[in-house]
């Protein structure tokens, strides 16, 4: 899964590490990306690219491989968050690989 952060405004953010979200229906397991990179401080009109391996989790993590959709979130030093819609678990292995 690729998570891509953009910073379209006039000013540099800090933005803290994303989280992953693994939904079943209305059941949510979160789980932070651990990285150096962040936090990480984006320049006005810059971008940054991260690719996570999210089979890990499901081979790592009991009881995940039933939670079928996969979505992702990221928060900025100022308290603004975003996040992605939670897509199919076939379509993101789809596209890694």
């Amino acid at each position: 899964m690729r998570i891509s952060v953009y910073n379209n405004t006039s000013q540099s953010k800090t933005f803290s590490a994303p989280h992953l979200f693994f939904k079943r229906g209305k059941d949510t397991r979160n789980f932070a990306v651990k990285n150096e990179l962040f936090p990480l401080t984006l320049p006005a009109g810059s971008s940054h690219s991260i690719l996570i391996d999210v089979d890990q989790f499901w081979e790592k993590v009991a009881g995940l491989n039933l939670y079928n959709r996969i979505g992702a979130s990221i928060e900025t030093s100022t308290g603004e968050s975003y996040r992605s819609l939670a897509i199919p678990k076939w379509l993101v292995l789809g596209k890694v690989g």
